[in-house]
């Protein structure tokens, strides 16, 4: 007589995806944390760049979503150009602060 050949377990129906197809198709909201709230912080940042008691913790904050936000995405995945937006319009705020405040102590301005 042969011997019987071992049962496979059965597959469950909530069980996690294992391949990377799988995990591709995690929503971006997953993937990137804090990229809307980085946008709408440097965009805040952007509008208030003539006050620098506003603009310097607004683009600070920015900036700390910002780069939690980039080292979640992947090179040309769905989010990463909000994040280099969010990006350069925060560096941009602070720099034009800084140059506003430094004109304005120079008496330049």
């Amino acid at each position: 007589m042969a011997a019987p050949t071992p049962r496979r377990p059965k597959a469950r129906s909530g069980a996690a995806p294992a391949t990377a197809a799988a995990r591709a198709s995690v929503p971006a909201a997953a993937t990137a944390p804090g990229r809307t709230a980085a946008f709408i912080w440097a965009v805040i940042a952007l509008v208030c760049c003539t006050i620098p008691l506003l603009c310097v913790p607004f683009g600070i904050l920015a900036l700390g979503f910002t780069i939690r936000a980039f080292r979640h995405t992947t090179s040309g995945g769905p989010g990463r150009g909000l994040v280099i937006a969010a990006l350069i319009i925060s560096i941009a705020a602070l720099v034009i602060t800084i140059t506003l405040a430094l004109l304005a102590a120079a008496k330049i301005l």
